[in-house]
């Protein structure tokens, strides 16, 4: 038996940390608005926020949950792909390299979406607490499945 090339058995690993990062996001994720609200809760006193504030900030996190939704549905859907026809084969083919190229295309696209969504909500914040924020929410988006990385934010 030929054992895997260390590049496919990184791909792999990778793929698997992807996959297990972002589809337990999607599933943790509230359903209900009320279950949203009381998720962010902890921010209006770990930063300080007004009454002013920490609105913005829930309204950004709310309105931000549709997209979100729908991209770790993307994520579950290419990575759904990805396993299946790596499955089917004992090599890698061509469609199975496509399906990875746009599994990390759809990841990628995730990943502007949410530090576009940190920024935004950063920038609702009081400069300083802002900062902060980013740079506990930050780590998790940049340097996902890290071991030394803790995911301090869902979205």
């Amino acid at each position: 038996m030929k054992l895997p090339s260390l590049a496919l058995v990184i791909l792999a690993t990778l793929v698997a940390g992807l996959i297990a990062y972002f589809g337990g996001r999607a599933l943790q994720h509230p359903s209900h608005p009320l279950d949203a609200k009381a998720e962010i809760r902890w921010m209006r006193k770990e930063f300080s926020l007004s009454e002013a504030n920490f609105a913005k900030v829930e309204a950004l996190h709310l309105a931000y949950i549709p997209r979100c939704d729908e991209l770790c549905m993307a994520v579950a859907d290419s990575g759904r792909k990805v396993r299946e026809l790596a499955a089917a084969t004992p090599v890698m083919t061509e469609a199975l390299a496509a399906a990875i190229a746009e599994d990390e295309h759809v990841r990628g696209e995730c990943r502007k979406a949410l530090l576009a969504h940190l920024y935004e909500t950063a920038a609702a914040m009081p400069s300083e607490a802002g900062q902060r924020f980013l740079e506990m929410a930050l780590p998790s988006v940049l340097s996902p499945g890290h071991p030394d990385v803790h995911d301090s934010v869902r979205h």
